[in-house]
């Protein structure tokens, strides 16, 4: 399984790509941290470990996706990223 569609969260292997729509291809680790958080308690989902470029691509994914569900910009999430900006 290598390709992800956030239309229709479902994940596809090489030979099944062309039969879907957008697909991204986010690597074996975002696949993998995917598969866990949608499968962990929700006391683990967070006790997982990705190099800072993964866990980077792996939260713009998450956004990408919510909004994309919710068909809807969040200003919240804007706000929350200049008020961490601001840390860094």
């Amino acid at each position: 399984l290598t390709y992800f569609d956030p239309r229709e969260n479902a994940v596809y292997c090489s030979s099944c790509k062309d039969a879907s729509g957008q697909l991204i291809a986010p690597g074996s680790a975002v696949l993998g941290a995917i598969s866990y958080i949608a499968s962990a308690d929700a006391k683990k989902v967070f006790s997982f470990h990705l190099p800072e470029k993964s866990l980077s691509y792996l939260s713009q994914l998450g956004e990408y996706c919510l909004e994309l569900q919710l068909e809807k910009h969040l200003k919240t999430l804007d706000y929350l990223k200049s008020v961490c900006a601001l840390e860094e």
